[in-house]
């Protein structure tokens, strides 16, 4: 077995054993502070792109988690493929995007909106740690991993926001199993999603990029954190709402997620194909609600490689 995956088995074992008190989950945010990163879990990063919304009766939305895009030449080089093939991208939602994040020290968010010419908004949520729980900094930078959303529409960037999650795991107390493995080593911060109003001709689309936990025991504590994400969103007022991402939701019928969706009046665009690399799990997926728009298809693109998670592609069509 692979020795990420064997560590991740290992890390699953002992969240299930000996599960967080949620009530004592630290966020370690307090140590970036105290060397002057301060709110960097509140604080969203922007690119300006040049690609402007085209005139048609349809949406093309893509979700991938790409894996810290430490594979970034073949990841940009398939986005681009797929924007091709499908006519543009309009939403392009991602998981695990990174500022600086090891081993090759780039800015992925930024040069992944360069390359692709999008708008974009990323938000923080976790930054590495050292073995010694110290911040990890890279030429006097933090270290940051989280979720991004690229788009061709219109977006007051004041007013993205990004969603905490409710804690589940202690990432600041990971006991990394490998401690010179800078990619498992402890983190500050938890679980967020990253929202954004859209201006979508005159109405408001609100688009977001989802991460929940996966080591949650039991897994039913994932629907807390859509519990939380449904409510800071409502505050949009949007007529349609699109979520993409990885929500983890490995253990099948044992998962709340898609009940917690549904009570709100949230639709899965993804009903049954898996979208693990590894594993037959459909852990990731869109959710939405959109009553100016139709499902017209959808999408597991495995042709790719260059993460461990394939991306979802769905067309969304105007109700006329």
């Amino acid at each position: 077995m692979d020795m990420n995956l064997l560590d991740e088995v290992r890390y699953h074992f002992r969240a299930l054993v000996s599960p967080p008190n949620p009530n004592s989950i630290s966020l370690g945010w307090e140590k970036f502070e105290e060397i002057g990163f301060g709110n960097l879990e509140d604080t969203p990063y922007y690119v300006q792109g040049k690609k402007k919304p085209k005139k048609r009766n349809y949406l093309n939305v893509v979700s991938w988690n790409i894996a810290t895009g430490d594979k970034f030449n073949p990841i940009l080089g398939h986005l681009k493929k797929i924007d091709s093939e499908t006519g543009g991208i309009d939403i392009l939602l991602l998981q695990e995007a990174s500022i600086g994040y090891p081993e090759k020290y780039r800015n992925t968010f930024q040069d992944l909106g360069e390359g692709l010419g999008y708008s974009g908004v990323f938000g923080t949520c976790m930054a590495l740690l050292d073995p010694k729980g110290k911040p990890l900094l890279h030429n006097q930078k933090p270290l940051l991993l989280g979720e991004a959303l690229f788009t061709c529409f219109p977006f007051n960037k004041e007013e993205a926001k990004i969603v905490h999650l409710t804690p589940i795991y202690d990432w600041v107390n990971h006991q990394s199993i490998h401690p010179g493995n800078l990619t498992q080593t402890n983190r500050a911060g938890n679980r967020i999603a990253i929202v954004a109003p859209l201006q979508y001709d005159a109405q408001k689309l609100v688009a977001g990029s989802v991460h929940t936990e996966d080591k949650a025991y039991p897994p039913n504590k994932r629907g807390l954190s859509i519990e939380k994400l449904i409510k800071d969103i409502d505050e949009f007022n949007a007529t349609d709402t699109i979520l993409g991402g990885d929500y983890n939701t490995i253990l099948g019928r044992f998962e709340n997620t898609d009940k917690v969706f549904a009570r709100a009046g949230f639709s899965r665009a993804n009903k049954s194909s898996s979208t693990a690399r590894h594993f037959p799990f459909r852990t990731d997926n869109i959710y939405f609600k959109t009553p100016t728009f139709r499902l017209n298809k959808i999408e597991i693109d495995k042709t790719t490689k260059s993460s461990d998670h394939y991306p979802i592609i769905a067309r969304f069509e105007e109700i006329k």
